[in-house]
């Protein structure tokens, strides 16, 4: 991985996607890859050794906050209207209360513990005169957590607009003053909620005006709910991202190899339709950096190639690549590396005949034949039993029938056969 900014709590800059609903529900302050580092500050919640940033990167949960074209899905109560023009909707009715623009959203359950709500607030005088106010609260799921308040006076030296958060809320909201402009006044800011559930709840911003007036424009809440193969599991928690069989611990970018897999924690899984095992890189406290990252492909790792945290998404979001199989090209640049080891049909092997398979470069080994296939020896496992121990060879192959698989002794002993059924690419 490469130059990846690690951060778990974001003021969100808005990217709209558009991904899987996600069904699996999320608790923050639970720890689900079982290596003693709670969701919310876990950068890499199923210790695949890909951060979750990069495997579910925050997308607006909220519908059209933007107003593009449209105010729907938004609901607007009496008094809000729509601005085509501006592409926000506002409030200019004068002396109501407890007005709503409401809509409700999903997968608030999938924001590490912590909604992000960003928006674009303007605040106008009516007739541009002091003396007035207005009142604008921010409501989540029935409870209030900011009221931004316009209020009376009208001086360059006094913000008259003003926020106060309850429960628990925070944000980087600044008091600004409306006397410097007529017309809108505006501040993009962030109200930060500490929400769990449930995962889906109505946003409601309740408008009182006396004459002053209200627009929102921008709303966004990040969440985390990309889910490349829909199997309701976002990538950041599933094992299997695409569902092609091969573990995303594997499909990353550096080289975690099959010694390296352990047994995961009984709370992550492939996800539905994977035919891979529940693996990843680390099922306890004991192989993971502080901030939950396995340090098998952390800077110095056994895995790592680019000295820095984690891996990068390799081909763990692509189906179409399965990275458990050998795609490695061969390597011909530079000085190009003979083929040592052949078996041809057609009589030209040495020196004298073609520098055959020397002249096949850069492969352990070369296989020819215009019409035949090649086929070793076809042994039972009770005949390879029965080979005198004095004639096994290391490197000996044999087609092991009762098995399936092709053998190959590795140390010259009985208990050294080994059946190659599954390919992969050797890192030495």
């Amino acid at each position: 991985m490469k130059n990846t900014l690690l951060l778990k709590t974001i003021i969100l800059t808005l990217v709209l996607s558009s991904y899987s609903m996600v069904k699996a529900q999320y608790d923050p302050n639970q720890d689900l890859d079982g290596d003693g580092i709670i969701n919310s500050i876990d950068l890499d919640d199923d210790n695949d050794g890909i951060p979750d940033l990069l495997e579910s990167p925050p997308s607006n949960t909220v519908v059209n906050g933007t107003f593009t074209g449209t105010s729907a899905p938004w609901v607007l109560g009496t008094g809000w209207v729509f601005n085509s023009g501006g592409g926000n909707v506002r409030i200019e009715t004068d002396n109501v209360s407890n007005r709503d623009l409401r809509q409700t959203v999903n997968n608030l359950n999938r924001t590490n513990g912590t909604i992000a709500l960003t928006m674009r607030l303007g605040a106008q005088d009516g007739s541009n005169a002091a003396g007035s106010t207005a009142s604008l609260q921010v409501i989540l799921n029935g409870t209030v957590y900011a009221t931004i308040n316009n209020g009376t006076t009208r001086s360059t030296a006094t913000n008259n607009i003003t926020i106060t958060l309850a429960n628990g809320a925070t944000s980087n909201f600044t008091p600004y003053t409306t006397a410097v402009a007529t017309g809108y006044t505006f501040q993009t800011f962030t109200i930060n909620i500490p929400y769990n559930s449930p995962g889906t709840a109505d946003l409601i911003f309740r408008a009182t005006t006396v004459l002053d007036d209200w627009t929102l424009d921008d709303i966004a809440i990040p969440a985390f709910i990309e889910d490349t193969d829909g199997d309701g599991i976002p990538n950041y928690q599933d094992l299997d991202s695409d569902n092609d069989g091969c573990l995303d611990a594997m499909e990353g970018d550096e080289n975690v190899a099959y010694s390296m897999l352990v047994a995961a924690a009984p709370g992550l899984t492939v996800g539905t339709g994977s035919t891979a095992p529940n693996q990843n890189l680390c099922s306890t406290g004991a192989c993971v950096d502080a901030q939950g990252v396995p340090v098998v492909v952390n800077a110095g790792g056994a895995a790592d190639i680019g000295s820095d945290q984690g891996q990068g998404i390799g081909d763990s979001k692509n189906n179409a690549v399965i990275a458990c199989y050998c795609y490695k090209p061969v390597v011909t640049a530079g000085t190009a590396l003979n083929t040592p080891y052949g078996i041809t049909a057609l009589g030209r092997a040495g020196a004298n005949s073609g520098n055959w398979p020397m002249v096949r470069k850069g492969a352990w080994t070369a296989l020819e034949a215009k019409t035949k296939g090649f086929v070793p020896n076809r042994l039972t496992s009770t005949q390879i039993s029965a080979i005198p121990a004095a004639n096994l060879v290391e490197g000996m192959m044999v087609y092991n029938t009762t098995l399936d698989c092709l053998q190959v002794n590795t140390n010259g002993t009985a208990s050294g056969w080994a059946c190659f059924n599954t390919q992969t690419c050797p890192t030495n």
